[in-house]
């Protein structure tokens, strides 16, 4: 029985590395040198979402975060230099919210981490599948 290999799955690895060294890049920079006033525009699209019914509340999330995914994901396939920025501008804003987080609001960088990891468990899956799939 021969191995069935997926077209281009070598290209789909290289884009993930490269998006993944552009998101950790983005979130040093975000913790090292941050910008707080980036995270307003967060807060202000946090308080429209909060203001649904909270049985809407994650429709309101899912919708932001699809539309957030399809501009990365059309730029990269487009164009990978923007595509790769929107993915370096959402670690500096990770990097910006973590170190908020620790000298702002007083919380361990361990548990700050731990707020905002669950955020990936469904995105990142989600993305490699459509790669695949493309």
């Amino acid at each position: 029985m021969t191995r069935r290999r997926l077209p281009g799955l070598g290209i789909v690895l290289l884009g993930f590395s490269l998006g993944a060294v552009a998101f950790l890049a983005g979130v040093w920079v975000g913790y090292v040198k941050p910008d707080y006033t980036l995270l307003d525009p967060l807060s202000e699209k946090a308080g429209l979402i909060l203001k649904l019914p909270p049985a809407l509340r994650p429709l309101g999330i899912f919708i932001n975060n699809l539309l957030a995914a399809t501009l990365t994901y059309v730029l990269t396939i487009l164009l990978i230099l923007p595509g790769l920025s929107v993915v370096g501008l959402n670690g500096y804003i990770v990097g910006t919210a973590l170190k908020y987080a620790v000298d702002v609001k007083d919380l361990n960088l361990t548990v700050a981490l731990l707020l905002i990891i669950p955020h990936g468990v469904l995105e990142i899956p989600a993305f490699w599948r459509v790669s695949v799939l493309a």
